[in-house]
């Protein structure tokens, strides 16, 4: 893989139509035993939790029958800025100062507390797109438009905007890899002018110099492109309907609630170990 390949290593967005157990199961119940897990390790406190949901997720790739390379690849552009973010809550974070020093320099103390808060960071973030990516690899577009619409459907007696709020999901899985295509072409574009975008086997902090210029650029590409599909639904009228039905009729059976039943456990113990 070149310096420019960034389509391969973007897994969400993606779909790899492959028959398993768990794809067998009802989409909204596949949808439920994904999201608890990642409920589990966005709000466990401790490291124990968080691997327990880092094992399972990565059961769940095997349950499904998919590479679980699949996932790890798709962790290697965001790293840069994840360890970025483990760094800033190893300065900042909220718990208080207890325990001897681990380092000291100048004006600048780290406790122990400090480095569990960074690591915490991390793992927690790995397990999120780890997560995310294996929602997007087992769900085609119109699978998860249907799942979410069927678990939010009681939301439309409280005058909730459903239908809508599936359709921002939809445009962002679509634009995902429309935006690798587009980072390709303006890394192709800088490497062209001089950039250097020839030493992919850097250090973390030389890949984030390189990937900092590219911010920019992409976020102007993106705005426009997410002007023009506004304009051009704007002009096709188009607005969500009162009642929407749909080719295929989804039915939970005894399985299905089990698997359900089995994931909110897990994430509760999760929450609780």
């Amino acid at each position: 893989m070149n310096d420019f390949e960034f389509l391969r290593v973007i897994g969400i967005g993606q779909f790899i139509p492959v028959d398993s157990p768990f794809r067998r199961l009802d989409g909204r119940a596949r949808l439920i035993v994904i999201l608890s897990l990642l409920t589990g390790v966005l709000f466990t406190n401790r490291h124990i939790g968080i691997w327990i949901g880092l094992g399972l997720i990565m059961c769940g790739y095997l349950a499904s029958r998919l590479s679980l390379r699949l996932g790890l690849d798709g962790l290697r552009p965001p790293l840069p800025f994840i360890l970025i973010l483990a760094v800033i809550q190893v300065f900042y974070n909220p718990y208080p100062k207890v325990g001897p020093e681990v380092f000291h320099w100048w004006r600048i103390s780290l406790y122990p507390v400090d480095l569990w808060a960074g690591g915490i960071m991390l793992l927690r973030f790995n397990g999120l797109l780890l997560g995310i990516t294996l929602i997007s690899l087992i769900f085609s577009t119109a699978e998860m438009t249907q799942s979410l619409e069927g678990l939010l459907k009681p939301l439309t007696r409280l005058k909730v905007p459903v239908q809508d709020f599936i359709m921002i999901v939809q445009v962002t899985l679509r634009f995902l890899p429309s935006l690798a295509q587009t980072a390709e072409r303006i890394a192709k574009a800088q490497a062209a002018r001089g950039g250097d975008w020839g030493s992919g086997r850097g250090s973390l902090v030389a890949r984030a110099r390189q990937v900092i210029p590219m911010i920019v650029p992409l976020f102007v590409i993106s705005l426009r492109k997410g002007e023009r599909l506004a304009l051009a639904m704007d002009s096709r009228g188009y607005g969500g309907p009162a009642a929407r039905t749909s080719m295929w009729v989804m039915k939970m059976k005894a399985l299905d609630y089990l698997a359900v039943l089995g994931a909110v456990g897990l994430a509760l113990v999760i929450l609780l170990v």
